[in-house]
């Protein structure tokens, strides 16, 4: 799809329209989510909601819903209270829809249960926002590390001898990226929005804004001002701003990198808990993206140095590469495919400036121009050739 007609897509841009602040809904809500019950609880009048062991998120009227094939029954009618369904996210067997409906106290968790009783519906979320933590870690590698996997030490005179990442496209999915630093001046854009603003441009828009530009420079930057340029400076881009972690938010930037022809997306951040659908999004660009080949979703694996379990952050997702640092600050656990040695180094940071970067951001940012460097020079391999290829290039420590 040309990208100056993606957002003209009907139900895109009917989706765009949709405000993302909703009243307050003050009622217990029960849903599932995997094989587990989550139960989330506020008084009225309370921002957040909460989980027994203190998890907070916050609620709008809005529910997330996939069903088993894509020519099932209307959604509209499973309740009456249901306003408006719009496709989220449709890729190969997953198809995620986002259901508006009226902000009364009771409605939320009424139409979930009807949802659920559906027999075409294979589960359905309230759409949540959580906490997101970026991967950057200020500190070095201190020695060590909490994984059984061989630390692995990227060669990048031999990945980059015949290329720079030349026809790969790498989306990354952060806070915004400073493109008109200089050193970032020549980064080859082919698609740029913010999901938050809802407009064709990826700039951070607050102070904290900081973490995602730091990562294209990683990748994409030039030598002006830096010891090491970027390692893929001839892949092209495709930047999404998206700061918050809004389920349905977080879902449109992935299906929006899929529609822009991302080979590889990087996320190098996690949020405090791994949800269904973006589990099942990710899982559904694994399979079924690049024609069937698999689009390749890099996570960070996290530096409070704890271990991942089954449903704490986006790192236990199965299907994504999850990458983790050669020091006792990473986060470790059996869905870590990957472990790097990397120090820490400069980057590009808002305003023009240079800032430190490092921890499973940088690792995973490298891996990220690996995968690239070593798409380029034979895009027909899947992910599991990818990785193979990754692994038998590196060095262990």
């Amino acid at each position: 799809m040309e990208f100056r007609n993606l957002m003209k897509t009907p139900w895109l841009a009917a989706w765009m329209l949709i405000l993302l602040v909703h009243p307050a809904i003050a009622a217990d809500l029960r849903f599932s989510n995997f094989t587990n019950t989550v139960v989330i609880y506020t008084d009225e009048g309370m921002p957040y909601w909460q989980t027994a062991d203190g998890r907070r998120f916050q609620v709008a009227p809005r529910i997330i819903v996939r069903t088993h094939a894509d020519n099932s029954p209307p959604l509209e009618r499973a309740h009456p209270a249901i306003n408006r369904v719009q496709p989220l996210f449709q890729l190969g067997q997953t198809h995620l829809y986002l259901l508006e409906i009226d902000a009364r106290p009771d409605n939320l968790q009424t139409v979930l249960n009807a949802l659920e009783a559906r027999p075409e519906v294979a589960w359905a979320q309230p759409d949540l926002l959580q906490q997101r933590t970026p991967a950057h870690a200020s500190h070095g590698v201190t020695g060590g590390r909490n994984t059984a996997l061989p630390a692995l030490r990227l060669n990048w005179p031999v990945l980059q001898q015949h290329n720079r990442g030349q026809g790969i496209r790498i989306a990354i999915i952060d806070d915004g990226i400073d493109l008109t630093h200089p050193a970032l001046r020549q980064t080859k854009v082919a698609f740029a929005y913010d999901i938050g603003q809802r407009q064709l441009d990826a700039s951070p828009q607050l102070a904290a804004d900081t973490h995602g530009t730091r990562v294209a420079g990683v990748l994409f930057a030039a030598t002006e001002g830096l010891d090491q340029p970027g390692l893929v400076p001839d892949a092209e881009l495709i930047a999404i701003r998206q700061p918050d972690t809004w389920t349905s938010n977080t879902l449109l930037a992935f299906h929006l990198a899929q529609l822009a022809g991302a080979d590889i997306i990087n996320c190098s951040w996690h949020s405090h808990g791994l949800l269904q659908p973006v589990a099942d999004a990710v899982s559904a660009l694994a399979q079924y993206g690049r024609d069937g080949r698999g689009t390749a979703v890099v996570f960070a694996a996290g530096n409070q140095g704890q271990r991942i379990t089954a449903t704490s952050s986006e790192a236990a997702i199965d299907a994504a590469i999850v990458v983790g640092m050669n020091s006792p600050h990473s986060n470790f656990g059996p869905s870590v495919d990957l472990v790097l040695t990397a120090e820490p180094m400069r980057s590009t940071a808002v305003d023009g400036g240079f800032a430190p970067i490092g921890g499973t951001s940088l690792a995973s940012s490298q891996v990220t121009a690996a995968l690239a460097l070593l798409l380029a020079r034979d895009p027909r391999q899947d992910l599991t050739a990818l990785l193979s290829a990754l692994q038998q290039g590196a060095s262990h420590d």
